[in-house]
């Protein structure tokens, strides 16, 4: 099998992993040319090498994707992508700063259709144009959300790819056990926020416990909100504007349930002095304004 992915098309090597470590079945195939491409980078760039589709697949070398569309804002993959370790500082994924220069190529369009649809040639010059019609749309995307893509580069083709991986029936299974989970631990949660001698209200009023909450901080927070709480690609934490509410027992509940359709997962992992202990770091720099704080975002908050 290894020495046949050597000599065929990046294209074909993704297909003739069906028995290998990543299988891309027909629930997985990419739905518009934009990701077609992407697909075909994702195997020219030997991603499938760290990664599988399937989540009953992974284990210490192989890094889940299954379910990976939707998880994510846009501005995400790109900047991961450029940088992983600026979103994730313990990454091992290397970058691809190439893929924000190189651009797409009609020859590799025109091998891509060839090798997965052949009758599609004939309309190859009016796929050409809508594949550059979906690069557009998705650098417009990005821009809304302030990252600035080159035109026509193959990031944009490889996050077309990755934003749009479904779930697979093992996924759906384990996020169906994972979700009632979710609901039980919202509701002790929720008794805790409104349980003023709870541990994790008590810890969020505790200005000592600020050190060890900045240490949690740079751990799990720096990546997106910055080193010093300025912002990256989230919200400015130093400023007296809130998306989701300022009060200790809101931001609480921000921390350890997330708002998955803003990009901010859910730190269930964390127990309840710890998210405690990252509300009292919160507090403790506000108003600090870093250097290059990100603007305002949210309503102003007023805690006096």
């Amino acid at each position: 099998m290894i020495k046949t992915l050597l000599y065929c098309s990046p294209l074909l090597a993704v297909l003739l992993l069906s028995n290998s470590r990543t299988q891309l079945s027909p629930e997985t195939a990419a739905p518009d040319l934009l990701a077609r491409y992407g697909q075909y980078i994702f195997a020219r760039e030997d991603c499938q090498h760290c990664h599988t589709l399937n989540v009953d697949k992974a284990d210490a070398d192989l890094v889940s994707l299954d379910g990976l569309g939707g998880k994510y804002p846009l501005s995400w993959f790109y900047y991961y992508l450029d940088d992983p370790r600026s979103l994730s500082p313990y990454s091992n994924m290397p970058s691809f700063p190439h893929l924000h220069v190189d651009t797409l190529r009609r020859p590799t369009l025109e091998q891509i259709i060839r090798e997965s649809n052949p009758d599609e040639l004939a309309r190859l010059n009016a796929s050409w144009s809508e594949l550059l019609r979906q690069a557009d749309t998705l650098k417009a995307q990005l821009e809304n959300e302030g990252a600035f893509a080159k035109n026509g580069s193959e990031v944009l083709a490889l996050i077309a790819y990755l934003r749009q991986i479904p779930s697979s029936p093992e996924k759906l299974v384990r996020d169906s056990i994972e979700h009632q989970q979710f609901l039980l631990q919202q509701q002790v949660l929720q008794a805790q926020l409104k349980d003023p001698n709870s541990a994790l209200l008590k810890t969020a009023n505790d200005s000592k416990q600020a050190k060890q909450g900045g240490r949690l901080f740079r751990t799990n927070c720096q990546a997106c909100h910055g080193e010093n709480g300025g912002g990256g690609v989230g919200p400015n934490l130093t400023d007296a504007y809130w998306l989701h509410g300022g009060k200790p027992e809101e931001i609480a509940h921000t921390i350890a349930m997330g708002v998955p359709e803003r990009g901010m997962i859910s730190w269930q992992s964390m127990t309840p002095t710890e998210v405690g202990q990252l509300v009292a770091y919160i507090h403790s720099i506000k108003g600090s304004k870093p250097k290059g704080a990100k603007e305002p975002q949210g309503n102003l908050f007023n805690d006096e």
